[in-house]
């Protein structure tokens, strides 16, 4: 099945095929470099991603930073065999953007015509041959595109500005943004891409790591007013056992003079008990009495 196209020739043919023109200097060779593999692309694609999603720095940093990172992380992990600089990074991935930014409106495009019986697949080839047909070019970065079409940081990237510079033959006729993306664009479209989510802008990021460590103090804060409580509850309960314990202490000590007195009487006693008048069994009895009370006190007889 074909699919209309003539509406969106001029506004897809607009710009972005040629990124950067460069004269080589007159009085020397130039050498070409070998092409960047699929295998660095992603990578470009995946530094860029995780770079402008960083919700601390990713959003509010200078251009020449943010582009610093990427090429830094570049070099750690894209070792192919092949020296890159960083203006070659960077001039590769605004050439997978603006490209990939052109498919997304042939892809809308097919898309919008619904055409009936095809499925995923069919829609994307057919937006390639359309991508072909218009620009004269094959469309070299289906790779790329399969990673940032899920990616909410690059489709907000994706503004319906160009749009209101065109007319188109039906009024009624729904037609898709090419995109205008600079390298470091990162202004949010006024129509998102549904499904996909947003990451955290710096300033939220900041907000919520704040808030939850407020959140985290005052539960500390109440963790610690726990155990002070509990601390203070058991310093009482010692106190009261302590006390209970020299109060027993009091009560024996008391009961104990009590005994000694009421031997004392005992011994006091037996020593005044008169014998004289007894018969010699009882006298004595009474008289190994006083003996034993006698040794007792340390009394040698």
């Amino acid at each position: 099945m074909d699919f209309p196209i003539d509406s969106y020739t001029n506004l897809l043919l607009s710009d972005h095929d040629d990124v950067y023109e460069v004269s080589p200097a007159p009085s020397r060779k130039t050498t070409r470099t070998k092409n960047f593999s699929p295998q660095e692309d992603v990578i470009i694609v995946s530094v860029w991603l995780n770079t402008s999603k960083d919700p601390i720095t990713g959003s509010e940093q200078s251009s020449g930073t943010f582009w610093k990172r990427i090429f830094e992380y570049f070099v750690e992990n894209g070792n192919f065999g092949v020296e890159r600089s960083l203006s070659s990074v960077k001039s590769r991935w605004t050439d997978i953007n603006a490209k990939c930014a052109k498919f997304v409106g042939f892809h809308t495009q097919i898309e919008l015509s619904r055409p009936s019986g095809h499925t995923d697949h069919d829609k994307i080839e057919a937006a390639k041959k359309m991508y072909s047909t218009i620009t004269k070019k094959q469309f070299m970065f289906e790779h790329c595109w399969n990673i940032l079409k899920h990616e909410r940081k690059w489709t907000d990237t994706l503004s319906n500005k160009r749009v209101k510079h065109f007319e188109f033959s039906s009024p009624g006729e729904s037609s898709p943004a090419t995109p205008n993306l600079g390298d470091d664009s990162e202004e949010p479209s006024s129509n998102p891409s549904p499904n996909l989510n947003r990451p955290l802008g710096r300033k939220a990021a900041k907000k919520q790591a704040k808030d939850k460590k407020k959140q985290y103090d005052a539960e500390d804060a109440i963790n610690l007013q726990h155990w002070e409580e509990k601390i203070e509850l058991d310093k009482q309960k010692a106190a009261r056992y302590e006390r209970r314990l020299a109060q027993q202490e009091i009560i024996i000590a008391q009961h104990q003079a009590q005994l000694e007195l009421q031997q004392e009487q005992l011994e006091l006693q037996i020593m005044q008990t008169d014998t004289t008048n007894m018969d010699p069994v009882s006298a004595d009895y009474w008289n190994n009495r006083k003996r034993e009370v006698l040794a007792k006190r340390g009394f040698n007889l």
